[in-house]
Formats: structure tokens, sequence, C-alpha cells
């Protein structure tokens, strides 16, 4: 055999791995970083002074003030919740805010799928996990 059809040769047992592999590359996927799953962040105008979680999803959930860790404490001048649901189902979040109104906000979660990147986590049903309160003039629900 000669040293071109040695090379070729190869580049063809190279090329056929590579195709092999192809449908394993999701299995070795390294950039999803599952921890950081936002779950659901509300976003206020005024700080938020408590928080009541309750529905399958979050009652005991976990919560923190964005960008204080994971702690479940609500620290001065909180203005971003970030709350990580541990179950399928609805998620209810009751706020108070210092000196104003309560908002009441209500989610759906639903099991990630399998195919996800961090599938058998928790993702908002309607890929609806950004509550913005600022722009609310009153009191009120979302």
């Amino acid at each position: 055999m000669d040293q071109g059809a040695r090379v070729d040769s190869r580049a063809v047992i190279v090329a056929a791995v590579a195709l092999l592999m192809t449908p394993l590359a999701g299995c070795f996927n390294v950039a999803c970083d599952c921890a950081n799953d936002p779950g659901l962040l509300v976003v206020t105008g005024v700080p938020i002074s408590e928080v009541a979680l309750s529905g399958a999803a979050c009652a005991g959930a976990s919560f923190r003030c964005v960008p204080a860790a994971l702690d479940n404490t609500v620290h001065a001048d909180c203005t971003q919740l970030q709350i990580l649901p541990h179950a399928a189902g609805d998620c209810v979040v009751d706020l108070m805010t210092a000196g104003g109104p309560q908002f009441t906000v209500r989610r759906q979660f639903v099991t990630a799928p399998s195919s996800d990147c961090c599938g058998g986590g928790f993702t908002e049903a309607h890929h609806d996990s950004y509550v913005d309160l600022r722009t609310l003039a009153d009191a009120g629900s979302d």
C-alpha cells in the first residue's frame, strides 16, 4: 500500500468515528450549568420585605435575593427574588414590599423534558419565568 492510500484510509476511519460519536455529543455537554437554572425571577420597583411560598412546586422551595447566596432570606434593598421550585405543580409567591403593596404571583411548573440539558429539573409550563412588577402602578396580582 502506498503512502497516499494509507493517509486516505486513516481519514476515513477518523471521519467514521466522528460520525458515530455525534449522537453522543449531547451526553458530554459540559456547558450546561443546571445549578444556575433561573427557576422563577420576580423583579419589583421597591424593596421586598416578606416572602411566602406555597403550592406544590414552591412550598418549602429555596429562594434568594439576587445577587445574594441561595439562603432563603430577604436582604435589605431586595428588588430581585429568585425562586427554585422543587416539584411540578403550582407555585404561588406572596410578596410584601417595604411600605407598600402586596403582590401575588402564580405560575405552573412542569418537569423539564429529559432531552433538555437540565432534564429532570422543573421549568415554567408557559416559558413565563420572568415577572416584572415594576410597571404595575398599584397593588395587584400577576
